[in-house]
């Protein structure tokens, strides 16, 4: 079963909503659900590698410092030759897709300034 997140505006609300997606997926489908976590969520959650709030969607800690180690990589190899103008661009595209859902506009174009990326 994929993750995912369940919101709603009380605990009751959200113990009977999770009651009705086991059993569903446990009658329909045959499948079980690891044990939930209810959380307020005012400080957001983690969950595949972002930070995911009631109103906006942040990446997550380790997100950024994967997105920044991989971005001085991709840079380095297309710097030192190892990559084409091609591949470059094409593992960049895909590096900052990812970012893309996030309010990670500044977060981006900071590192792209810092690292000289499209110089």
């Amino acid at each position: 079963m994929d993750d995912f997140l369940l919101w709603g505006q009380s605990r009751a609300e959200l113990r009977t909503a999770l009651h009705e997606v086991r059993s569903y997926l446990s009658d329909a489908l045959r499948l079980t659900l690891k044990p939930a976590q209810l959380q307020p969520v005012g400080l957001g959650v983690s969950f595949l590698g972002f930070r995911v709030f009631a109103n906006r969607l942040s990446l997550a800690r380790g997100s950024r410092q994967r997105f920044a180690g991989k971005l001085r990589h991709y840079h380095a190899a297309y710097q030192e030759g190892e990559w084409s103008e091609e591949e470059y661009a094409r593992r960049m595209q895909a590096l900052v897709a990812f970012t893309l859902l996030a309010e990670a506009n500044g977060f981006r174009r900071a590192l792209i300034h810092r690292f000289r990326v499209l110089s």
